[in-house]
């Protein structure tokens, strides 16, 4: 009897630490992530990731995990996540995935394939002017097999920030959380 006990109770023990709802991790991974660390954040998104969730959920979960390697200087991990964040993504996130992975791209040294990136982004949306000034900044660096420039040549100026907040999580997502809530006015943002 005390075995069957044990048993069950080692059994809980994932439900016990899965028993964290959805929503309430993914904002424990944004706090973390605002907080100046993108590697922990990185970790809960993967779990979010596992979680089973598809569409425009599992797309904005790779949008954030991929920002938050990028962020945290884990750049060909995050082109990885990003290039798969853009197999299941919305028409509206693909221009902001399309951005960050062009940055994780030129950190990879992957000039060309940033500028593409760039260049799909802005042609989803025309009016993405972050997109258009990385853009012209890249152009504007040297490709690498060319010379240093000459001492009396000014330097370039920095990139444009990676685009560093991260989107609301979709209503659908929070369901189950609303549903279980005791205040039922509760609203998530």
């Amino acid at each position: 009897m005390r075995k069957a006990v044990m048993i069950f109770l080692l059994a809980l023990l994932p439900l016990a630490a899965a028993g964290e709802g959805f929503y309430k991790r993914s904002e424990k991974a944004r706090a973390l992530y605002e907080k100046g660390e993108p590697l922990e954040a990185a970790k809960i998104y993967r779990e979010l990731l596992n979680s089973g969730r598809e569409g425009e959920t599992k797309a904005i979960i790779l949008f954030d995990l991929g920002t938050s390697l990028l962020k945290g200087s884990a750049y060909s991990e995050s082109v990885e996540v990003f290039y798969s964040g853009l197999a299941v993504s919305p028409q509206y996130l693909k221009p902001r995935l399309l951005y960050n992975l062009a940055h994780a791209l030129y950190k990879t040294q992957r000039r060309d394939e940033a500028l593409a990136s760039l260049r799909d982004a802005i042609i989803l949306n025309p009016g993405f002017e972050d997109a258009k000034r990385f853009y012209e900044w890249i152009l504007m660096q040297k490709p690498p097999e060319q010379p240093p420039p000459e001492n009396d040549q000014e330097p370039p100026p920095p990139p444009p920030p990676m685009l560093e907040e991260l989107p609301p999580p979709p209503p659908d997502m929070l369901n189950d959380e609303l549903q279980q809530s005791p205040d039922p006015l509760m609203k998530p943002w």
